[in-house]
């Protein structure tokens, strides 16, 4: 562990007794010493200890709470460390987690470390509604995707870890199968050339095979592609068609052709108000527009993988979404 000054003045005995002497001899020990100090510790006495670092020690000194704090956290046993961040306020145990670290890549990792030792407590305490919260709220609109990535793959890893009690693991793996979309998130995450259908069975093979491993039980996971458009329908109902002979010597806004008699054409509502005469580029090919919503409704590596949520036009760039919004 790095050596850092946390008091300046080592000769005021008030900061020289209990948790604060202790503080100050674990800044000079090594990681792997450290970590022996806090798990031969009593939970009560460990408990105390983080209240007393976490509430006094740096109260003065918030950028102790980083390079130090945040590492003796890491290296606590991971129920004691979860006892202790439930025991803390809400906004007191965000600011313990926040991801502002910098360049600082043992900052990362300790950080890191705190949020999958919670995880892995919450989950192994029963507190299942608090570690959904957390991974599947909190950590997914807050954090970064590589910390969602870290946290699956190290409940996964951790699921067949023999260390752990055999109960302890069956938790995490049910927890893991009741995110099936965040699960599938990951899945898609390390194989990105996958449609929606082969990752998710790519998903139920790997986890089928876990289960196996371990003997839990495991019923393969659904994921509906919700973002999936019958793109048919939705230009059926969108954009009406033009009526024979008011599109004559027209052409397909996205094609170019020229339409004719047998042309199934649809018009672009958005732009039909600014079209003085037949002449004005309004209409498009029925199997045009279906293309082009198809396309618009692809899958965007770029964001997580989300489907387009609209049709723009091509003209006036007017867009037409394909769910209606929440009243």
């Amino acid at each position: 562990m790095k050596k850092v000054n946390i008091f300046p003045n080592k000769k005021d005995t008030s900061l020289r007794k209990g948790n604060v002497n202790l503080m100050i001899y674990l800044s000079r020990r090594k990681r792997v010493d450290v970590e022996r100090v806090l798990c031969s510790m009593r939970l009560t006495r460990l408990h105390k200890f983080l209240h007393c670092t976490n509430s006094v020690c740096f109260l003065n000194r918030p950028e102790m709470r980083t390079h130090l704090f945040l590492s003796v956290l890491s290296l606590c046993p991971f129920l004691a460390l979860t006892h202790f961040l439930l025991s803390v306020d809400r906004e007191n145990l965000f600011y313990i987690l926040d991801e502002n670290d910098g360049d600082d890549e043992q900052n990362r990792h300790d950080r890191d470390m705190v949020c999958f030792k919670f995880l892995k407590g919450l989950i192994c305490l029963g507190n299942i509604q608090n570690a959904r919260g957390f991974l599947f709220g909190r950590v997914s609109e807050s954090y970064s995707d590589i910390l969602n990535i870290y946290l699956i793959r190290k409940l996964i890893q951790e699921t067949s870890e023999p260390d752990m009690a055999y109960e302890d693991r069956m938790r995490m793996f049910e927890f893991l199968c009741s995110g099936p979309q965040t699960l599938l998130w990951f899945f898609r995450t390390d194989h990105p050339d996958l449609s929606h259908s082969d990752a998710v069975q790519e998903m139920n093979r790997f986890m089928s095979e876990v289960s196996q491993k371990n003997g839990f039980n495991f019923v393969h996971l659904v994921v509906e592609d919700s973002g999936k458009v019958d793109i048919v329908s939705f230009v059926d109902r969108t954009f009406p068609l033009a009526a024979h002979g008011s599109f004559n010597q027209s052409q397909c806004l996205i094609c170019q052709i020229l339409f004719d008699i047998s042309s199934v054409v649809r018009i672009f509502p958005c732009c039909s108000a600014r079209c003085i005469d037949s002449n004005d580029v309004n209409c498009v090919c029925h199997d045009c527009l279906v293309g082009w919503g198809t396309r618009c409704n692809e899958e965007d590596r770029s964001n997580r993988f989300e489907r387009g949520t609209h049709v723009t036009c091509p003209n006036c760039r007017h867009q037409f979404p394909f769910f209606s919004p929440n009243p």
